[in-house]
């Protein structure tokens, strides 16, 4: 995944700062919704690239644990607090996102991917990411589309391009097909 720089960070009114995320226990059930889209932002709010040490904290731990399966859930838990506490943070959506595929919550993981891609719009993992999604659900065109902006974002993907190329022709030999 990519992760750029706000290039008005120099500015010397700063957004305002939601507070620190506290720890959750793993038992603690979800409550939550599996994603959840923020308002726009407000003309005063800027994308977030940076989160207080306490909540980086908790998004590595949350990454860790995307390693375990047995642990999707609890991952999932702090994303979706993170998200709640730092709506305008791109990179917890993306994560949550990655998460939910392997999850195979697909179209959850496309609802992130779109999130990211409003608040970012040259996020090009999200934009293949969201491609790998429309082809797990078989929804072709729309994979070849996302697919595309990807590669109109950095055309130097060349897997993201191979992809591309291969679903092409698949969906060319169904036509032929059918």
């Amino acid at each position: 995944s990519s992760t750029t720089t706000d290039s008005s960070s120099s500015s010397s009114v700063a957004a305002p700062q939601p507070p620190s995320v506290p720890p959750q226990s793993p038992q603690q059930p979800q409550q939550q919704p599996a994603y959840r889209v923020p308002s726009p932002l407000q003309p005063y709010q800027r994308l977030q690239t940076h989160l207080e040490p306490a909540a980086h904290e908790l998004l590595l731990e949350a990454v860790h644990l995307m390693d375990d399966p047995m642990q999707y859930d609890h991952s999932l838990a702090i994303f979706n607090r993170l998200i709640q506490a730092y709506p305008n943070y791109v990179e917890s959506y993306n994560k949550r996102s990655n998460l939910l595929y392997m999850m195979s919550r697909f179209h959850e993981s496309i609802e992130d991917c779109k999130v990211v891609l409003r608040l970012q719009p040259h996020h090009y993992g999200a934009a293949s990411h969201m491609g790998l999604c429309y082809l797990q659900l078989g929804q072709y065109d729309e994979a070849i589309a996302s697919f595309e902006v990807a590669l109109k974002i950095n055309p130097g993907l060349t897997q993201v391009s191979q992809v591309l190329s291969d679903v092409r022709k698949t969906v060319a030999g169904m036509y032929l097909d059918g």
